[in-house]
């Protein structure tokens, strides 16, 4: 096991060999790297000091300039903080006791047996034995409001904190997790949502995604792009040079574009991309039954191109447009056309403008996104329950499904909107990015791009 600790400029970090010994490497201004020649069972690097536990329970810790004293007993785990040192003893009991003078009291431990703790620099979270989070101290950024649910494993940062659940997955919350809600500051010329996900593109090209990053989904390359669009648990960008990137989940190779030159890019959410070549060409790769086989079918040249929820739709250069796969379009007829539709959309259902204004959607209606829906607009994005579209005022309005606030749109006039699976996120005509809807914490943008 590997502890990283320090500050930005005095980092350190220690190891545990196979063996039971530790090696530190890094800064060593006051002896945090000066491990004891022992044999541990588990080690934790802090601020400035860092601790292990010897294979009989024993406390060991060094560092702060001497200063730091090992807490007395037998112990399972360790985590050395800021201020504090916090311990699991081996009867499941918990043990906080600050390493040097510190002005913040410790307020009495809560009770039980617990698995695991976390001491970030004026909070603490502790992980019971049935699975449930305890936290207490400073809560200036909600850092000590921990999730419902059943976690194995904790970990406190300065001013937010992280938990492993039970199922596997990871949740943070506190100043800069993905719980933290709000956009990016900053001017955009484009946004897309996706499942649990979303991306947006600045004016300089450089591309900002958050939310959900199980598969790399947000883990957004450097450099700058002419476009971004986002699936279910990948993304695809459209590079200066007309090249395509793709980054995150590619159990249907949707991550691995083809080699050339493109004017356009668009994700779906059932695994697949496709793509315009620079010569008009439809390009798409990944994809699931029966997707994988419609898009072989369609030959022609296109102006634009768009991927939802397993089905995807094209518009010809004559203004035909053309629609394949399932989902959203009639799984009976692959492909289809539907005549005068010259902007088009599709998510769990497809919405197209006829005249450039003129609103038609079509598929599943389950929550009255086809029937209830506006008249004139001059921009539509087909979610995925739900659809947006901006009237000619600059007004968004949405309709269907709304069990996550994502019809309420925020006031103001836009240039831009994308409806994604419980969210919606839109640009202002300031180059704001604004999102709302989906309470899911994966979703929110992180405080660090607001």
């Amino acid at each position: 096991m590997v502890s990283v600790g320090g500050t930005f400029h005095t980092p350190f970090a220690c190891a545990l060999r196979e063996s039971g010994e530790i090696d530190c490497w890094g800064n060593n201004e006051i002896g945090q790297l000066e491990a004891p020649s022992h044999h541990y069972r588990f080690v934790d690097a802090g601020w400035d000091h860092a601790c292990a536990i010897r294979e009989s329970g024993q406390m060991d810790c060094w560092g702060g300039n001497g200063l730091v004293e090992p807490l007395e007993g037998e112990f399972h785990s360790v985590d050395a903080a800021n201020y504090y040192t916090c311990a699991i003893s081996v009867a499941g009991e918990l043990v906080c006791d600050p390493w040097v003078w510190t002005w913040e009291e410790i307020e009495e431990l809560p009770e039980g047996r617990y698995l695991s703790v976390g001491a970030g620099q004026s909070h603490f979270c502790a992980v019971r034995e049935s699975g449930e989070l305890q936290c207490w101290g400073w809560n200036d950024y909600g850092q000590a409001e921990p999730p419902e649910g059943a976690f194995s494993v904790i970990g406190a940062g300065w001013w937010h904190t992280c938990a492993a659940r039970t199922s596997g997955g990871v949740e943070c919350w506190g100043k800069g997790s993905n719980r933290r809600t709000g956009s990016p500051d900053g001017q955009f010329r484009s946004v897309d949502a996706g499942i649990r996900h979303a991306c947006a593109l600045w004016e300089s090209g450089e591309i900002a995604c958050w939310g959900d990053n199980s598969d790399g989904q947000s883990d957004a390359p450097v450099g700058a792009y002419t476009a971004v669009t986002v699936g279910w648990d990948h993304s695809c960008a459209l590079s200066q040079s007309g090249a395509v990137v793709c980054w995150g989940r590619s159990a249907f190779g949707q991550t691995q574009p083809p080699v050339g030159r493109f004017t356009a890019v668009s994700a779906g959410s059932g695994g697949h991309t496709c793509a315009l070549h620079e010569s008009g060409e439809l390009v798409c790769w990944g994809g699931r039954r029966p997707f994988d086989n419609d898009h072989a079918k369609l030959s022609g040249l296109f102006e634009s191109i768009d991927v939802g929820d397993g089905a995807a739709c094209g518009v010809r250069p004559s203004g035909e447009l053309v629609c394949w796969g399932g989902g959203a379009v009639d799984p009976r007829r692959h492909p289809f056309s539907v005549e005068g539709v010259d902007v088009v959309s599709v998510g769990s259902h497809v919405c197209g403008l006829r005249g450039g204004e003129n609103l038609v959607c079509w598929g599943p209606d389950q929550e009255d996104q086809i029937r209830e829906r506006p008249s004139l607009l001059r921009a539509v994005s087909a979610g995925y329950g739900h659809s947006c579209g901006i009237r000619r005022s600059g007004e968004v309005v949405c309709w269907g499904d709304n069990q996550h606030g994502q019809l309420n749109v925020p006031p103001g006039t836009y240039q831009a909107v994308s409806a994604g699976a419980r969210l919606s996120c839109g640009i202002r005509d300031t180059g704001e990015v604004v999102c709302w809807g989906a309470t899911d914490p994966a979703i929110h943008v992180p405080e660090e791009l607001r």
